[in-house]
């Protein structure tokens, strides 16, 4: 939401939010119930020219104010980023990522009723990517707690984007802490620009929508409020499941950022 607003504060650019076709399409290989259903293996191919068609579909249009067409994803959808790669070769790809503590605040919203975390539902019926993350983490679901699902539900998702970044070096690691400071640096991939940054019949809006609320109204402590309750939601339980399965990949996640950007999370 902190990168959304802004770059979508431009008219040139269709922007679309969590795209539920184009999700969709994306994770056909990796859907269970479609995986069970299916008679034959999951054909990538086809896969990634269904996910160009969706794109061709939601993105076309006969207003000739847009340049552009923009797509941000849940989370989820890193474990089809290699999907996403392959079909759109040209498009610039930020992946914004928060500190693992205020990521377990989030996912256990509710520390007196954990049952309620979405991850919980992967205790009764794991997905093959679930499976796939405990048996490289040595551990089995069944034993797992609602924390630690969580956390390992995040680490399968965070590992894609790895070794996408690794494969490829497309994806650009942005710490949702640092957009503000980075905005430039992300406008000029965006608009394909050297050192121009947020175009100047734009920036005055991009920085305000940036530090409002839903309603509209400016909030600047909006993203420290946030934060700080999230991070007050993740219990000794959610910060010790973010020890065993966040902490390294955390790492790992911010020297792939340090290294090509040359800041300092």
């Amino acid at each position: 939401d902190r990168l959304t607003r802004p770059l979508s504060a431009d008219p040139e650019t269709l922007f679309f939010v969590n795209p539920q076709p184009i999700y969709e399409a994306m994770m056909q290989c990796l859907d269970k119930r479609t995986g069970q259903l299916a008679k034959k293996t999951c054909d990538e191919t086809k896969v990634i020219g269904m996910v160009q068609k969706v794109a061709y579909l939601m993105c076309r249009t006969a207003d000739p104010v847009h340049k552009r067409c923009a797509l941000k994803f849940w989370s989820a959808a890193s474990l089809a980023l290699e999907v996403f790669e392959l079909a759109f070769p040209d498009a610039d790809i930020e992946y914004v990522y928060r500190d693992p503590e205020e990521y377990m605040g989030a996912a256990i919203f509710d520390p007196n009723r954990t049952v309620r975390a979405s991850c919980a539902k992967q205790k009764r019926n794991p997905s093959k990517t679930m499976i796939a993350a405990a048996e490289e983490a040595g551990v089995k679901i069944e034993d797992l707690s609602i924390e630690e699902l969580c956390a390992l539900e995040a680490r399968s998702v965070m590992d894609a984007a790895i070794k996408c970044k690794s494969k490829r070096g497309r994806v650009n690691f942005i710490l949702a802490d640092d957009i503000p400071t980075r905005l430039d640096e992300i406008a000029d991939r965006f608009y394909k620009t050297t050192g121009v940054g947020i175009p100047a019949h734009v920036k005055d809006k991009a920085l305000d929508v940036m530090y409002m609320d839903t309603r509209g109204n400016k909030d600047p402590d909006k993203f420290v409020n946030g934060k700080n309750k999230k991070k007050g939601n993740a219990s000794a339980k959610g910060k010790e499941a973010k020890s065993l399965f966040l902490d390294d990949k955390d790492r790992e996640m911010k020297n792939l950022d340090n290294t090509n950007n040359g800041n300092n999370n």
